[in-house]
């Protein structure tokens, strides 16, 4: 599939909304939030985390399933594995570093050398980024052993999807590299390649696709009063067939927003640096909640909001010192460029 600037539109919006959904629920969780504020963060959780992996699978698999000479299979895998250590693992072990002393002082822990090591290096620190590195490697490994049939690949996510829930039950912790949630997670990646390969066929739905969007916030606010049995996973992992379902129609509904948006600067800008933005979004609406606490004790909708939006800010301006100054940070191929 050729990325035309409508894919990549909508693909960067969709990265962008993930992001802000990640930002306003960190800050309900380290703020607090009204009632409307709280059915919005319901309302979120179905895609907030899904709807990106499922765009990973997207951009990863058009290129890979599309490959057919060995030779040209042999170079994507390299480029692929490239691509993975120097922009997810390395820079997940890089921020992760960064604000680890920061982070500890935060929630009142002792500094020790050993959980350093186990929480950075054993990938736990970061539970998206570094599912993400596993799911790429897994589907890195199957494409170039030559299983590059989208059903095929949707029908092992799916099994990998079901063995990780699986292993939630009778396991425990993340380590190493949140594999259980990169496991949950190959459903959604592999559903995103599948999406690619019959996305051109949408268009004969036409205006059909329009009623998606009331029907989904129909559909949240009759089972809002019921959340406690919708289990949409937690970091990655954790969920039943209902919470599945929705999770599915709630990607299907965000994928369809983010390409009538259209082209936007801000969440092209977000889009595009979704990564670095995540790294931060722990940080950042923990350290304004904790503020806006002590300027306004009783959250509201509104507060919240606020939060939200000075968090993004300050997470944007971050990113735009990292990017002007720093640019190794997210890939160490960077310190070689020569300006």
């Amino acid at each position: 599939m050729v990325m035309d600037s409508k894919n990549i539109a909508w693909i960067n919006n969709a990265k962008a909304l993930c992001m802000i959904a990640v930002y306003y629920i960190h800050s309900q969780v380290y703020y607090g939030y009204g009632p409307v504020g709280d059915f919005l963060a319901y309302s979120m959780l179905p895609f907030y985390v899904n709807l990106f992996f499922f765009v990973s699978g997207f951009l990863f698999l058009t290129k890979h399933v599309a490959v057919d000479k060995a030779a040209a299979i042999g170079t994507q895998t390299r480029k692929s594995l490239a691509s993975v250590l120097y922009k997810l693992a390395i820079p997940t072990v890089l921020f992760a570093t960064l604000i680890y002393i920061p982070k500890l002082m935060f929630h009142s822990r002792e500094i020790s050398f050993g959980q350093y090591l186990y929480d950075v290096f054993g990938g736990v620190s970061f539970w998206f980024t570094s599912a993400l590195t596993i799911v790429q490697l897994i589907f890195i490994f199957l494409t170039s052993v030559g299983v590059r049939n989208s059903w095929w690949l949707m029908f092992i996510g799916l099994l990998l999807f079901v063995s990780g829930n699986f292993l939630e039950i009778f396991t425990t912790g993340p380590f190493p590299w949140h594999y259980k949630s990169a496991m949950c997670a190959s459903f959604f990646f592999a559903a995103g390649g599948l999406f690619g390969k019959y996305s051109g066929h949408l268009g004969r739905i036409g205006k059909w696709r329009y009623i998606l969007i009331p029907l989904y916030a129909l559909l949240m606010l009759l089972t809002y009063g019921y959340r406690s049995s919708l289990m949409f996973g937690s970091m990655g992992v954790g969920y039943n067939m209902a919470g599945t379902l929705v999770c599915i129609f709630a990607i299907v509904v965000v994928q369809f927003i983010s390409e009538i948006i259209g082209r936007n600067r801000i969440l092209e800008y977000i889009g595009r640096r979704s990564i670095v933005f995540y790294f931060f979004s722990g940080v950042m609406p923990a350290l304004w909640g904790t503020l806006m606490l002590k300027l306004i004790p009783e959250p509201g909708d509104l507060s919240l909001f606020l939060v939200t939006t000075v968090s993004l800010v300050a997470s944007a301006s971050l990113t735009w010192f990292i990017d002007r100054f720093l640019p190794f940070l997210t890939d160490l191929r960077n310190l070689s460029v020569k300006k």
